[in-house]
């Protein structure tokens, strides 16, 4: 688990990062399951899922991070990452003009190619022809 003392580091090491407001989850989950088939035991896993979530806010923005590391470097370099995404969002964007290209047209339009009876008749019995040799 995480001591205390190290949460209360990166809290701060992410509000000395610009960080309006810094969130830790931590979640530790035991799973165990066995498989029976017939009587008999088809299966036995176990296992434990461990994480460390780490969210931080910059006025109404939100990033948000995870990693399975426990040690303040780890940590620490998640909070780097979040903070390095934020200035990336911050950065000034470049302006790229859209320039729409002409297409020639190739083909006319089908106009209503459904309404044609003769045309439906020909589909209908086609399909009927392909179902009876299915």
């Amino acid at each position: 688990m995480l001591s205390p003392n190290t949460a209360q580091q990166v809290i701060d090491h992410a509000l000395l990062k610009g960080a309006d407001f810094a969130e830790i989850y931590i979640e530790r989950h035991l799973s165990s399951n066995l498989r029976t088939l017939n009587n008999d035991v088809d299966g036995v896993q176990s296992g434990i899922d461990f994480g460390i979530g780490i969210r931080l806010f910059f006025g109404f923005e939100i990033f948000y991070g995870y990693t399975q590391s426990d040690d303040l470097k780890s940590l620490y370099g998640l909070v780097d990452q979040l903070t390095a995404q934020k200035q990336a969002v911050d950065s000034p964007l470049k302006v790229v003009e859209f320039k729409s290209p002409v297409i020639q047209r190739l083909h006319r339009d089908a106009t209503k190619p459904l309404s044609v009876a003769s045309f439906n008749e020909e589909k209908v019995a086609f399909l009927r022809k392909a179902h009876a040799a299915a």
